[in-house]
């Protein structure tokens, strides 16, 4: 500090600007993970028994940080620390693979591992869009006339493919709930109350209620479906 004219005034080298701002003391941490990532991975090259528990440490916490970012929704939270293990073993396995020229090692992890997870939820519409239609084929029902409509095939993940079925199925179900539950029930086969109540809103009514709500509407969503002639005709 100087005195000049009874004002104290900051050294001219150590002005505001000289503080660390986030943004530089965001990127400088990432550049440090990316250093200690790079020094565990080439001890993984050279045979080290101990790296690959070393960057499991340093990086499955980020590595579904980032995940759960693109996956915000809760239903994903296993499918995504799943692939973010997996992502990180199919690493140790192959570490030869990563070309740290084209990405950090965090960045190429979170890749590999977000492909997986698009894969698996494509297998899993086109497995819901296969079984349907060969019921409807076998059943030779006379399917209502196709509905036309533009939009992502899954409210949950834009990325997945506006197939035909679901394509039909977002036109005729406009309620965004309901067709979280189409997907939840037929699509990855739950049969949890608790869990239709959580998707529907329903969670703070009394379970008793709750029950005969969701019951109302499921039983409402498979006339539709069967009118569809997606769903089978119950007895």
């Amino acid at each position: 500090m100087v005195w000049k004219g009874g004002v104290v005034q900051a050294d001219a080298d150590r002005s505001d600007s000289a503080e660390p701002q986030p943004e530089s003391a965001g990127v400088d941490r990432a550049r440090e993970m990316q250093a200690r990532a790079l020094e565990a991975h080439q001890r993984l090259l050279d045979g080290d028994p101990v790296a690959s528990a070393d960057l499991c440490e340093l990086l499955l916490g980020p590595l579904v940080g980032a995940l759960r970012r693109r996956w915000p929704d809760a239903s994903y939270a296993e499918s995504v620390y799943d692939s973010a293990v997996d992502a990180l073993i199919g690493h140790f396995h192959a570490p030869g693979r990563y070309d740290q020229a084209r990405a950090t090692l965090l960045g190429w992890l979170v890749w590999q591992a977000n492909a997986d997870l698009i894969n698996d939820y494509h297998a899993a519409q086109r497995r819901f869009d296969r079984d349907v239609v060969t019921q409807a084929k076998l059943r030779n029902d006379n399917n209502e006339a196709r509905l036309a409509a533009g939009g992502v095939a899954s409210d949950r993940y834009p990325v997945l493919e506006d197939t035909g079925v679901w394509r039909r199925i977002r036109v005729a179900f406009p309620d965004r709930q309901e067709r979280e539950l189409i997907w939840r029930c037929c699509v990855e086969g739950e049969r949890s109350t608790k869990v239709a109540a959580q998707v529907l809103g329903l969670s703070s009514l009394p379970l008793a209620e709750q029950h005969r709500q969701v019951k109302n509407v499921k039983d409402r969503i498979m006339k539709k479906l069967q009118r569809m002639g997606l769903a089978d005709e119950q007895d």
